[in-house]
């Protein structure tokens, strides 16, 4: 049984929140504390968790010190700059921990939580939700297996327009630092962060690992008022020899969920998240594989946490796979560290709910195009003329991120 605690239930913690309270009416968990500090805006959560026997506190720390040795899960779901922290407190609190996506903002973040997890011999799995999947296994074993050849590129795009009601919706959205503390908020960085991550680890050499992003080159814009980027692409090389690109933008009308290609040697495989897998063979062999729903993807979480509680050797996404990903956030902003302005002239605006968004012109078609190339923006033959290239940044030696 996970015996539990949670630190944080807005935002996205009300993911977190419920499925430990759908895992506790399973009997399969039990939730024995919170740490809540907008009690008077949760009342009805707050009231919901008082009436299943738990503990609600304001301070994270007291909540640990009384029950960091009675659970052995705590789930962190609070602001990307709040984590690190989080995570290190809980495991001093000898606490194993499941952190939100991404894991940490800068690469010595990561290594903190890597050397505290290691110090007090307990693990840290990170929220990447489909890289827990059976399809993401299926598709890592695929490549491992040899059935594509070599792999020569991984590549992925998205469009998911956010509104400005988005961007307000708390004080560090778009930002790339609150106050003195890097945030580095983007849709690489955040509601995309798991494609990124998934990608890195279908290039990793072994089914426990990532690539190592060795340079990278990105190409990072801004359409709405952010200090961050909403729109960007990057090409990035790994340690095993393989190119992963990504490109994609909140400032579209058009949704499109995020798509993935495998380029092998043998043959290709497509990722359509939510969707399918198509896999496509030189021999003019063809398969299709349906992937189950969404929900079914936090229960896979679950499984994943239970099999390591129970075995310390269980796969779980860990700050090795994760700090990936996180490297390759850091490289990104090194390599563009100014975040360019698209433009009015080249921006339009609709009204969105009660919002607004805001649209760079032609922009699908641009993000489709660096996609189906597999060039950055600036690379592509219709180019648009706000897009500018950027360095190629060597991540060989960035220890640590501290400026831009």
């Amino acid at each position: 049984m996970i015996k539990a605690c949670i630190i944080g239930i807005s935002g996205y913690g009300e993911t977190h929140y419920k499925d430990l309270l759908r895992e506790q009416e399973a009997g399969r968990s039990k939730l024995f504390a919170a740490a809540v500090i907008n009690q008077e805006e949760e009342k009805e959560k707050c009231a919901r968790l008082r009436e299943i026997g738990c503990e609600i506190f304001t301070d994270h720390r007291k909540m640990l010190r009384k029950y960091g040795k009675i659970c052995n899960v705590c789930f962190i779901s609070t602001r990307i700059n709040l984590r690190t922290q989080m995570t290190i407190d809980a495991l001093r609190a000898e606490c194993n921990v499941f952190v939100e996506k991404p894991l940490a903002v800068t690469v010595q973040d990561v290594r903190k939580i890597k050397d505290e997890a290691s110090k007090n011999d307990r693990f840290v799995a990170v929220g990447y939700q489909h890289i827990y999947t059976e399809y993401i296994k299926l598709l890592k074993n695929t490549i491992l297996e040899n059935k594509l050849g070599r792999i020569l590129s991984i590549s992925g795009m998205s469009l998911w327009p956010r509104n400005s009601k988005y961007y307000f919706r708390n004080n560090w959205a778009g930002k790339l630092k609150v106050g003195k503390d890097w945030v580095l908020d983007s849709p690489f960085n955040n509601a995309n962060a798991h494609i990124l991550n998934v990608m890195l680890f279908l290039a990793g050499g072994s089914f426990e690992k990532s690539a190592v992003p060795e340079t990278i080159k990105a190409e990072l814009y801004r359409a709405n008022n952010i200090e961050s980027a909403d729109t960007a692409s990057m090409r990035i090389m790994t340690d095993q020899g393989i190119s992963v690109f990504f490109s994609l933008t909140h400032a579209c009308e058009e949704m499109q969920n995020p798509i993935v290609e495998i380029h092998g040697e043998k043959g290709y495989a497509t990722w359509f998240c939510f969707e399918k897998i198509m896999f496509h063979y030189n021999n003019g062999i063809t398969e299709e594989c349906p992937i189950e729903a969404q929900d079914d993807a936090r229960d896979k979480i679950f499984d994943h946490l239970f099999a390591k509680l129970a075995d310390k050797k269980a796969f779980v996404c860990d700050p090795g796979i994760a700090g990936a990903q996180t490297l390759a956030i850091n490289g990104a902003h090194k390599s563009c560290p100014v975040v360019r302005f698209v433009g009015d002239r080249h921006l339009y605006r609709v009204p969105s709910e009660d919002s607004t968004l805001t649209v760079i012109e032609g922009i699908e078609d641009i993000v489709r195009e660096s996609f189906a190339e597999r060039k950055l923006i600036s690379e592509i033959e219709s180019a648009p003329p706000w897009a500018k290239p950027s360095q190629e940044f060597s991540l060989e030696n960035l220890r640590d991120f501290t400026e831009i």
